[in-house]
This record gives C-alpha cells, structure tokens and sequence, in this order.
C-alpha cells in the first residue's frame, strides 16, 4: 500500500500511468536498449527529439512520438525503452538506503544514461512531486532533507549506476547541460548507439527545432500529446507543468544559501571517486 498512496497512484493517479507501467514491465524482457535516468533530469526533452527524428524517418506523426519503444521498433534499431530504473525501484517509496541495482535486467543491453546537476533536479522534483504529483505538501527544505526524495537518493541513485556502469553492454552517459550546450551532437551520439546509421545531420536539426523549449511548452499548453502526463499538474501555475523552466543553474532562485549548503555537504560526504555526476561542470 505504501507504494500506490505515496506516488499518489492509489485513487488520484491516472489510470494510463498505471497501465503504462504494467506495459512498460512486458517491454523491459524485450528491449534492447533503455534510456535510464532520475526524474526531471531532461528525458522528455530527449524522447521527444528521438521521437520526432525516428518519427519523420518512417513516416509517421506526432501521436506516436512518446512511445519510444513502438517507434524504435517501427523504425528497425534497437527497441528501445525509457526509464526511470523500473516501477519498483525509484517509485517504491522506500528510503534512499533501501536503493538496490538490478543487474539482471541491464546486463547484454545498451544503456543511454542522463545526469543532471542535482541541485537543479532536486527542484524540479520538488515541483513535480508538490504540483504535479501532489505526493509531497512540506517545504523545499523538509523535500531536500527528505530519505524518500530528496538529495540522499539522487545521491545513491548516480553511485549505483556508476559502480555498475559496466553492467550493460554499452553505456553512454549524457549531461542534461550538454544537452542545451549541443543538443544535435548529443541527439546524433544516442541515434548511434542506438543503431541508427549515419543519421542526417539535417534531420538531427530538425528534431531539436521540434523539442525546442518553446515548441514543448506549447505542445504541453495545447495537449498535443494528449497524454495526461504531459499536461500542466494546476491550472494557472508555472511551476506545475512538466516543461516547466529548462534552465541550467536556475537553483539558487528556490534554495536558501543553508540549503545549498546542506546539498553541497551530503554530496561530499557521499561521492564516490571519480564520478562527476553531480554538479554540472563549472
């Protein structure tokens, strides 16, 4: 029961969010690839230009654009799935030390692996969990200190990923920040990775004009997608929708100078050597 009522998927969830995971659980023995990430660290941006490229490849229109696996599959690459490591693991409820990897399931497949400062994530999260979501009612503070969401498991999450970053076949990890820096690099090195030959420069282009900020935001305004995980959580907020700022660095704008203190010194406490995962580079 913890797991439904804190997600919010026990009786105010929409009802595709739970069959979409029930879905997603069949996909996952058949993919080949995943594009794994913690949440809000930029993979609808990502999915949407993968989308829209492999999309306009095969001749197909925008109502298909979010189902990443059926389109890979239509598209002739690997099939491909994205997720945030499973409907049991980050979505548990568990507390951050409670966090196991599942080996099992990335081991002889190809993993697209995004990181994102986690300043800038945590408040995110804290605006998709609070607005969105509507699973957490505390401050940003108590959120940041929270075992559940807040710094600690982003922590753990990357730490896991890094000591078993070997685990899978091959593993690419993208920056959320290079993603703004370049988005056509990175789009043509995922499209790669994921056996798409030689993609087109100009078709790569026209993917990331597609998923610009601007175009997502009024994608999510009109409910393009019609998909109700793609629209603003309240009406007339902002900070509710799930394109909601794009802006690297933006943390210090929500978080107090303790905050950011306290983010700062768990992350020293708990990095690992060699993983620079968790601040974007200066």
């Amino acid at each position: 029961m913890l797991y439904w009522m804190k997600l919010g998927l026990y009786g105010v969830a929409h009802p595709s969010k739970v069959g979409k995971t029930l879905r997603n659980l069949w996909r996952a023995r058949n993919a080949d690839a995943y594009v794994v990430s913690y949440p809000k660290t930029g993979r609808t941006w990502l999915r949407v230009m993968l989308g829209q490229f492999l999309a306009r490849r095969i001749g197909k229109g925008e109502d298909i654009l979010l189902d990443t696996y059926a389109i890979s599959e239509l598209a002739g690459i690997k099939k491909t799935l994205f997720t945030h490591d499973g409907p049991m693991l980050l979505f548990s409820g568990a507390p951050y030390n409670e966090l196991t990897f599942h080996d099992t399931t990335y081991r002889g497949r190809d993993v697209v692996f995004i990181v994102r400062d986690v300043r800038d994530t945590l408040v995110s999260s804290y605006f998709q969990e609070s607005e969105r979501m509507r699973t957490y009612s505390g401050t940003i503070s108590d959120f940041l200190r929270d075992d559940v969401f807040g710094v600690r498991r982003i922590v753990t999450f990357y730490n896991l990923w890094y000591q078993n970053r070997a685990v899978p076949r091959s593993f690419l990890a993208v920056r959320y920040e290079a993603m703004h820096a370049d988005p056509a690099a990175v789009l043509a090195e995922v499209l790669t990775l994921l056996g798409v030959r030689d993609p087109q420069p100009e078709a790569v282009r026209e993917a990331v004009a597609y998923a610009s900020f601007e175009n997502m935001k009024k994608m999510e305004t009109t409910g393009v997608f019609r998909d109700p995980m793609m629209q603003p959580g309240t009406q007339g907020s902002g900070e509710s929708f799930k394109v909601r700022r794009g802006k690297i660095g933006g943390y210090p704008d929500y978080l107090s100078a303790e905050d950011i203190a306290y983010v700062d010194q768990v992350v020293a406490e708990m990095a690992l050597p060699g993983c620079d995962w968790y601040f974007a580079p200066r």
